[in-house]
C-alpha cells in the first residue's frame, strides 16, 4: 500500500466518522483518565501529574497548565479517532473490552520512550513529578490507562446504542 492510498484510506474514513460521538468519547475517556490520577497517586504512594507531563515536556513553562490539559485532550481525542476508525472493529469482545485492549497496546508502544523522557523532563529533573520508569510509574499509567479504556469503550457504546 502506498501513501497516497494510504491517505485516501483515511480521508475516506474521516468523511465518514461519525464525529459528535468520537469527540463525547474522547472527552470522556480524557476525563476518566484525569479523574483516576489522584486516586493512583495516593494508592501508590506516588507523585506524578500528566497535565504537568505535558504542560512542560521539552522546557520548564510557567504556563504548563493550561497547555498540558490541550495536550492531555488532543491526545485522547487523537487515540479515540484511531480507535474508532482503525481499532476496535480488529479486536474481540464487548466494547468495554476492546477499548482497554486497545488503549494498552498504546501504553505498550510508548513505554519504550519512557526512560529517555525521565531523563530529560524539566518536572521529573526538578524532583515535581516522579519518574515513569520504575514499578510504580508503570503500575500509575496501566491505571490511568484503564480508566481511559473502560470510559472509552463505555461511553461509545452508550452513544452508539442508537444508531
Amino acid at each position: 500500500m502506498n501513501l497516497n492510498m494510504i491517505i485516501k484510506d483515511v480521508m475516506a474514513k474521516l468523511e465518514r466518522a461519525d464525529h459528535p460521538h468520537i469527540i463525547l468519547s474522547g472527552l470522556a475517556a480524557g476525563s476518566a483518565y484525569l479523574a483516576e490520577q489522584p486516586l493512583d497517586n495516593w494508592l501508590l504512594d506516588y507523585k506524578h501529574d500528566d497535565i504537568q507531563l505535558q504542560g512542560e515536556m521539552f522546557f520548564a513553562n510557567p504556563y504548563w497548565r493550561p497547555i498540558g490539559l490541550a495536550q492531555h485532550y488532543a491526545f485522547s481525542l487523537t487515540l479515540t479517532y484511531l480507535y474508532v476508525l482503525y481499532g476496535r472493529d480488529r479486536l474481540p469482545g464487548p466494547e468495554w473490552m476492546r477499548a482497554l485492549l486497545f488503549i494498552n497496546a498504546e501504553l505498550a508502544l510508548l513505554t519504550p520512550l519512557v526512560l529517555p523522557l525521565d531523563k530529560i523532563h524539566p518536572a521529573v529533573r526538578r524532583g515535581d513529578i516522579q519518574p515513569l520508569g520504575t514499578a510504580k510509574g508503570l503500575l500509575n499509567q496501566f491505571m490511568r490507562h484503564a480508566a481511559f479504556g473502560l470510559a472509552l469503550g463505555l461511553s461509545w457504546g452508550a452513544l452508539r446504542k442508537g444508531k
